[in-house]
């Protein structure tokens, strides 16, 4: 007798059936994630904002926006966990406002950089006595913001079309698990396994 023999020696066969509603909870749970690790992303680095607001207008005006995009997505999450149709493209258009918004952003900030109104070369201006040095420090920054916020830009009008016609195609895998009566929340799945014991 063969001790500590694997119980499970067949694999397990699923039905054309099956393998159906598990391939559309996968992809609706899949975006799903993508969404709540894009919400709560941008609803946290919108919170980090808003202590500058006490200094900084712009500051405040951008870390209200990611809060409300942040929360405004998981919400559209929820909504897709629940299967409601109009889901995938809230979040679409969701992902093309954080683009736009991400977009205006550095747009102002490179306008600003260009135009000497930032706060450190304001700040340089303000002490003549660094000569040739506040020049290079000014120039430095010139070329980090450009860099930076033009990489931002590029990245932005990119990625954010593609994240938006990501959520828009999981229609269709929506559309499949309501035909098929499964439900991608795990909760829903729970609670139905529990309703279907009691009733036995």
């Amino acid at each position: 007798m063969q001790r500590g023999r694997n119980r499970t020696d067949h694999p397990t066969v699923y039905t054309p059936e099956q393998r159906a509603k598990l391939l559309a909870i996968r992809k609706v749970r899949r975006a799903a994630g993508v969404a709540g690790f894009s919400g709560w992303t941008t609803a946290v680095v919108g919170a980090l904002a808003l202590p500058f607001g006490i200094a900084s207008t712009v500051s405040l005006v951008v870390g209200a926006s990611l809060v409300a995009l942040g929360v405004h997505e998981l919400r559209a999450r929820s909504s897709l966990l629940r299967l409601e149709p109009g889901a995938p493209k809230r979040l679409a258009r969701h992902q093309l406002a954080l683009g736009a918004a991400v977009a205006a952003y550095a747009a102002f900030m490179i306008f600003r950089t260009l135009t000497g109104e930032t706060e450190m070369a304001k700040a340089v201006a303000n002490e003549p006595a660094l000569g040739d040095m506040g020049d290079t420090i000014t120039a430095l920054e010139r070329v980090l913001n450009l860099a930076v916020y033009g990489t931002l830009i590029a990245c932005t009008l990119v990625g954010q079309p593609l994240m938006a016609w990501y959520h828009s195609s999981r229609a269709r895998w929506v559309e499949q698990c309501r035909r098929l009566g499964v439900s991608p929340d795990p909760y829903a799945a729970i609670a139905a396994q529990s309703d279907n014991a009691s009733a036995a």
